[in-house]
């Protein structure tokens, strides 16, 4: 019967390279769930973001075009002959030569 001799390097007995393989594939493993995990996460708080971003896109345009048709100066016009105010047809104009004081 044949013994398995122990090789020693260095001084130190040979490692049980079979539970090293195996620590190694569990660790990639594990690492490879929580990238994946991370990544769809990820995925999803863009995706939250980017229908954020349409939402205020289309509230933008939309408070835009309230602003168009609030600010308008026909809209102002009706308002303000509504109100009562209309133009003024006969205006008079002052000249240099008028004297509107006498300094005394």
């Amino acid at each position: 019967m044949k013994r398995k001799i122990e090789r020693k390097r260095f001084g130190i007995k040979k490692i049980n390279f079979r539970f090293i393989y195996y620590f190694i594939l569990t660790f990639i493993f594990v690492l490879k769930i929580m990238l994946t995990l991370q990544t769809s996460t990820a995925g999803a708080t863009l995706s939250y973001l980017e229908n954020e971003e349409r939402n205020i896109i289309k509230e933008n345009f939309s408070l835009n075009d309230q602003l168009a048709t609030t600010e308008s100066l026909v809209r102002y016009e009706s308002m303000a002959s509504q109100l009562g105010f209309t133009k003024n047809i006969n205006v008079e104009y002052l000249t240099v030569d008028d004297i509107f004081a006498k300094a005394q």
